[in-house]
């Protein structure tokens, strides 16, 4: 509040004296530029930030879809395991030795 107040003192005394219009111009000329500037580098620094998590994500990502892979070739391994064991069991019931 007390600073709201400051400001439009300071506003009301610019108004009467130019000089310290012209001096008020400046000054928050110079506060824009000091925000525009410190605007510019969070948005470099949120888009740095941005970009790693991304990264982040891809990585992850990368895993599971590596992870996913090892587990279907394992599983087909499985699967071909389990079926040569079937054919073998098979075999060996059909050809036992009643049958030679």
């Amino acid at each position: 509040m007390q600073q709201q107040i400051n400001s439009i003192v300071t506003k009301t005394n610019s108004l009467r004296d130019p000089l310290a219009l012209e001096a008020s111009i400046e000054r928050f000329q110079t506060k824009s530029a000091q925000l525009a500037g410190r605007r510019e580098q969070l948005r470099h620094e949120n888009l740095e930030q941005k970009e790693a998590v991304q990264k982040e994500i891809n990585d992850a990502l990368s895993m599971i879809a590596d992870h996913k892979d090892y587990i279907q070739t394992k599983l087909a391994d499985l699967e071909d395991y389990a079926s040569s064991r079937l054919l073998t069991s098979d075999i060996e019931f059909t050809t036992g030795p009643d049958q030679l």
